[in-house]
């Protein structure tokens, strides 16, 4: 497709609403053609959205000043605010940053940038589009992986949306000639040693030579992939809306099972993306569902997915932080105030009831503590049992055991919040008490 005013009015319809229009510029052609298109579209009236730049600096050579310096110059001449965002610390190294983590970077700045309000427009194009492809295709990545460089997507408050997706690097190119703009040429586009210089420069020409129209052709499948992964998407996202437990947010293992492995595959992978951002290659899935789910639905059993597990418990599969808070004990008078904020683990409320519950008779102030093993609890049937087995009855998964508040007085155990209280300490029938609630973080 062409790129011209139409076209480019027409690509940034859905994007119209917004009251910001914030461009990433980097001073190359395709930043270059995008800023000045939306700019253009201002002028004639076609977009009535605030128009922006934005510009980070990643200061890793001396390119870098003049760089800044050419988009302040265009966007003065514009009339266009531009924000730059310098990456503060990075050492100028050669080879020290990875493509990944400047990125990331990258877009830590852009998210800072955006609100609910704003918009961000990106130019990658159809043949980053392509370029992408290869990569990940080289990579062995699957289908969410295979649909390319999306079009729009959430980023912080605000959105990402790529308006020149469907136009080709030599449209691109011959706009900014017809226009005559100006641009800078990344000097580092030359180096063949970067993989996606490589397929630019030596690969997909040859391609074209011997087939003109093969980006036609690719794009089409690219479209065909999109169609398949949203698919997918769709699927798993019914099949999780009958495996959740709402309660506790875990999937019913038992019904999982029952699934095709694809379906189970789809389901995982979407699942912990949505809930914890955890992103599941092609091997993990394959092993979770061919090794793990056999034992999972057996007895009680994790896998560890990056800074989070898979742990099954009762025929449910939860998905889990490795790391434990910090968690600290500390000292409450019911008297003073009727809640009180623990470190890193939520808050106790305290409410006066007609029955049941800790005796107001109680003296003195209470002690909140953690599990550390051993501790024993005399219920209100006048039996002594272990903390473990308390725990274990009432049905707490193990990862949440050592978080349960325990309440002592005098260095007994009185109440497992949420639980049980110890008989010497429970009001007794009749008779006004305190019930403790729990809640979470």
């Amino acid at each position: 497709m062409k790129i011209n005013l139409s076209t480019l009015d027409r690509a940034l319809t859905s994007v119209k609403k917004y009251k910001n229009i914030i461009v990433g510029y980097s001073g190359g052609i395709d930043s270059t053609v995008l800023l000045y298109g939306v700019w253009l579209l201002a002028r004639k009236g076609l977009l009535r959205s605030n128009i922006k730049a934005i510009h980070v600096n990643h200061g890793l050579n001396d390119s870098c000043v003049e760089w800044e310096s050419f988009c302040k110059r265009i966007c003065s001449a514009y009339n266009v605010d531009l924000e730059v965002k310098n990456l503060e610390g990075l050492s100028k190294r050669s080879g020290l940053y990875s493509e990944g983590f400047l990125r990331a970077e990258r877009y830590r700045e852009f998210e800072a940038a955006l609100d609910q309000d704003s918009v961000l427009l990106l130019a990658h194009h159809q043949d980053d589009q392509i370029e992408t492809l290869l990569l990940r295709l080289n990579r062995g990545a699957g289908m969410r992986g295979l649909s390319g460089i999306p079009e729009r997507r959430s980023l912080g408050e605000g959105l990402i949306y790529r308006p020149l997706l469907n136009f080709d690097r030599n449209s691109i190119s011959e706009f900014a000639k017809n226009e005559g703009l100006q641009w800078i040429e990344d000097s580092s586009n030359a180096e063949t040693c970067i993989d996606r210089n490589f397929l630019r420069s030596e690969v997909l020409p040859k391609i074209e030579s011997r087939w003109p129209n093969y980006r036609e052709s690719w794009f089409k499948s690219l479209t065909l992939i999109n169609e398949a992964c949203l698919a997918e998407e769709k699927q798993a996202q019914r099949d999780i809306a009958c495996l959740m437990h709402k309660s506790s947010e875990s999937l019913d293992l038992i019904e999982l099972v029952k699934l095709s492995s694809e379906r189970q595959r789809g389901v995982l992978k979407y699942w912990c993306l949505a809930s914890k951002g955890a992103e599941l290659g092609w091997n993990k899935l394959h092993q979770i569902v061919s090794e793990f789910l056999p034992v999972a639905i057996k007895s009680s059993t994790n896998f560890k997915i990056g800074g989070y597990k898979l742990s099954s418990f009762r025929g449910a599969l939860h998905i889990v932080p490795t790391e434990e808070p910090e968690l600290l004990g500390c000292t409450w008078d019911l008297k003073e105030s009727d809640e009180i904020e623990l470190t890193n683990n939520g808050v106790l409320k305290a409410k006066e009831v007609e029955d049941g519950g800790i005796s107001l008779k109680l003296n003195g102030c209470l002690e909140i503590k953690y599990r550390q093993g051993g501790e024993v609890l005399k219920t209100a049937e006048g039996r002594s049992k272990t903390l473990k087995k308390i725990l274990q009855e009432a049905g707490v998964q193990p990862w949440e055991r050592a978080r349960i508040p325990l309440v002592f007085q005098q260095e007994e155990l009185i109440s497992v919040v949420g639980i049980c209280v110890c008989q010497n300490a429970q009001a007794g029938q009749g008779q006004k008490g305190y019930s403790i609630t729990w809640l979470r973080p």
